[in-house]
């Protein structure tokens, strides 16, 4: 059919999925990572702390030293909003006091919000607690390691059905959309590839 996507055939299909532009294209986007990690860590201050958004527009299970003019703390500053909430689900459970939450000052309140969060997300972070400490650091640990399996995963489903010229084209496109505005914070978006990747494939 004209101007349809052409399908690869079957002994495209049988070639190992992995070549070497897909290893050049995972460590290019491992080093991406890397750089804007070292981005924020060096030019954090270029960007002045908004206390009031902070206070008012977030929960704080773990507090910003830099609200009470502490110094940058890199793991707590890739952990707001949304990400407070599983870091603390994952630490203390859904049921635990809240901490700080400007909106909502009663604790029993809060309390409930967490409710509103998936627990797999938790489930597997407060697992990887077991090996690393801080939650701040095992959030870390595997929001990296689930990016990676996302850029995998989302690599072999389009090479299978598309070929690979469209799966490393596929990739860098999500990941340089504004999904990867927050692809390195500590949050479960990065499941949301993993998710297009299975309906994909079904």
């Amino acid at each position: 059919m004209t101007g349809a996507t052409a399908r690869p055939n079957e002994t495209t299909l049988k070639q190992a999925p992995f070549d070497e532009r897909f290893v050049l294209s995972l460590a290019l986007f491992i080093l991406s990572q890397v750089l804007v990690y070292l981005c924020i860590y060096i030019f954090h201050m270029k960007i002045p702390f908004n206390a009031y958004n902070y206070q008012y527009n977030g929960m704080h299970y773990l507090r910003d030293p830099r609200i009470d003019g502490g110094p940058f703390n890199f793991l707590r500053a890739l952990g707001p909003f949304d990400g407070q909430w599983y870091l603390k689900i994952a630490d203390a459970g859904y049921a635990a006091p809240l901490g700080d939450y400007g909106r909502y000052p009663d604790a029993r309140l809060t309390g409930t919000l967490s409710y509103a969060f998936f627990p797999l997300y938790p489930l597997i972070l407060s697992a990887v607690n077991n090996l690393f400490h801080p939650i701040e650091l095992s959030a870390f640990v595997l929001t990296n390691v689930l990016l990676v399996c996302n850029f995998t995963s989302l690599y072999y489903v389009v090479s299978r059905l598309f070929g690979r010229d469209v799966a490393l084209r596929s990739i860098f496109l999500l990941f340089l959309s504004r999904l990867a505005s927050s692809s390195g914070a500590i949050s479960p978006r990065v499941y949301s590839c993993c998710s297009s990747s299975g309906s994909a494939t079904s």
